[in-house]
């Protein structure tokens, strides 16, 4: 196992969250009885690039491929990715002419966002849930973004002008590959756009139902600016947003493309002022996990005795 972002072998364990089944796995009334696979959930932190990630990735097909949920469903997502489509044309300048392209694009809620600019859009996503955003009549394939499927898209449809991944780009298993294909297929004024659960809000939150199997990468702006910068490409904007509980929201661009703006040192001094530079700080992060589930069980505990006796006191 090694680091997802500069390679480190020596990660640190932070905390095991046990074997779990995968969060969006829902069982047919047949399977209830049946065993279920689990696997592992510990937590790890790089002290090179101050990545916090998971110890094992499940398969990407195991969870990805028959995908059930559908992000028109749910209506703050559509009002923030309309919003956001909208900036963006506005912010960046595009027109007619310009490719916008949606990785894990889901049902294409994101994509509708451009459609009254008239701006040419793709989406790529394995899930079938893209059935959705096919029968909207947004250009969809369906498979899993890499450096290859760049490659084909580079080819058919050009440069793009704009990259989206939002909810997704935690998910990825080969992050190599897909970096790789952003840097291929953006213009030389292209702009990749993510968007995260952030690892500060989650913290802070206690929100660590939030790390399950899909998300292998609990994001830092700090350990975001490594990447980009690997890749040749700087992080020159970042906002913190309201969506999944705290998410956090950043622009990259091919160096020199785009001056830094003042957000990104604004939150990294935030992020070093809350220590998120230092193993201890997710230790301690990782004990007040502790003390939380074993107040929730002793909640539970209560109530189920007190429900017995309840139970007990009306029986004849």
């Amino acid at each position: 196992m090694r680091c997802y972002i500069c390679k480190n072998p020596d990660l640190r364990p932070l905390f095991s969250l046990g074997h779990q089944p995968p969060s969006d796995a829902f069982l047919t009334k047949e399977a209830l009885g049946l065993p279920e696979t689990t696997y592992p959930m510990d937590l790890f932190f790089c002290r090179t690039c101050r990545l916090v990630q998971l110890g094992y990735a499940v398969d990407p097909e195991v969870l990805f491929t028959d995908y059930v949920y559908a992000t028109g469903n749910n209506n703050s997502l559509r009002t923030n990715f309309h919003a956001l489509a909208k900036n963006v044309v506005t912010r960046f300048g595009l027109t007619a002419r310009d490719l916008a392209i949606d990785i894990g694009s889901n049902d294409g809620t994101l994509l509708e966002g451009y459609l009254p600019s008239h701006i040419r859009v793709l989406g790529i996503d394995p899930s079938s849930v893209t059935a959705l955003a096919i029968q909207k009549r947004i250009p969809t394939l369906r498979e899993f973004f890499t450096k290859e499927t760049a490659d084909r898209v580079q080819k058919e449809y050009g440069k793009a002008k704009v990259i989206t991944g939002t909810n997704v780009f935690a998910h990825v298993k080969d992050l190599d590959s897909f970096m790789e294909g952003v840097a291929l297929l953006l213009a030389d004024d292209g702009v990749f756009i993510q968007e995260s659960h952030y690892l500060l809000d989650l913290m802070t939150h206690m929100q660590y139902d939030s790390i399950y199997h899909e998300h292998l990468r609990y994001y830092s702006l700090l350990a975001l600016k490594e990447l980009f910068t690997k890749w040749g490409l700087t992080l020159f904007s970042a906002e913190r947003i309201s969506t999944h509980g705290g998410s956090l929201r950043t622009y990259a661009a091919r160096t020199g493309a785009y001056p830094e703006d003042p957000t990104v040192e604004q939150i990294l001094a935030v992020e070093r002022k809350e220590g998120l530079e230092k193993e201890a700080t997710y230790r301690a992060f990782g004990e007040k996990i502790k003390t939380h589930r074993n107040a929730l069980i002793e909640l539970l505990y209560g109530l189920k005795k007190s429900q017995k006796r309840i139970v007990g006191i009306g029986a004849p």
